[in-house]
């Protein structure tokens, strides 16, 4: 397989999973909707660490669709 070929299949491996890290991220558990949704006093922990586990998550996948774009604009710019 040439080096093209190459770059191009893991900058769409890098990018599928990158835009799958980010739609699996959004999903919530009918438990956790509802640990989400509670009032307490003071602050929601339980947000916190939602919110904070979803934006390491975006920021991964966000890494890995960059890489993926890059890889790919490199595979096509790339002479025969």
């Amino acid at each position: 397989m040439s080096e093209k070929i190459t770059l191009l299949i893991v900058g769409l491996v890098l990018d599928f999973i990158g835009a799958f890290l980010l739609a699996i991220s959004e999903y919530k558990s009918k438990a956790e909707i509802k640990k989400l949704a509670g009032t307490y006093v003071e602050s929601n922990l339980q947000v916190e660490k939602s919110l904070t586990l979803k934006s390491r998550i975006a920021i991964f996948a966000s890494v890995l669709l960059a890489i993926g774009f890059i890889l790919q604009a490199v595979g096509i710019g790339m002479a025969n």
